[in-house]
């Protein structure tokens, strides 16, 4: 039987002098994956009027909604793609959403802007993210 192939909301480009192409240590693995899933918890938290800085556990919403699943390790430098660990179901409106899909676009949204060459002018994302990122 196959499985339905999990299409990544978000993926993440890794470059640098140790990085080889479809590989990456472990360690730095980890860094990166918890950096990412730092900054979905707390674009969430914010998304959902909360402090995006704020010491302590993460609330039982954005640990169901937002938390994120590394679906492989691509090549091309190294990339890491990541879809959300929650079972989605499908929406019957294509454009329709879920917060935990939300929040992770405006995670991407700034990733992209804040790596762009050209930035947008008068970008504001909120500090937890920042400080994720």
């Amino acid at each position: 039987m196959a499985t339905k192939r999990i299409q990544p909301l978000l993926k993440l480009r890794i470059e640098g002098p140790g990085v080889r192409s479809g590989a990456i240590s472990v360690p730095d693995l980890v860094r990166i994956c918890q950096a990412a899933q730092d900054a979905v918890s707390r674009q969430a938290e914010a998304m959902q009027g909360g402090q995006s800085l704020r010491p302590g556990p993460k609330s039982s919403v954005v640990y169901r909604e937002c938390t994120l699943e590394l679906t492989g390790i691509k090549k091309g430098s190294t990339v890491l793609p990541f879809a959300l660990a929650k079972p989605q179901q499908p929406l019957p409106i294509p454009d329709m959403t879920t917060f935990g899909r939300d929040v992770v676009r405006e995670v991407a949204t700034a990733v992209k802007d804040l790596g762009s060459r050209k930035p947008r002018k008068n970008l504001h994302f909120e500090a937890g993210l920042l400080d994720s990122l």
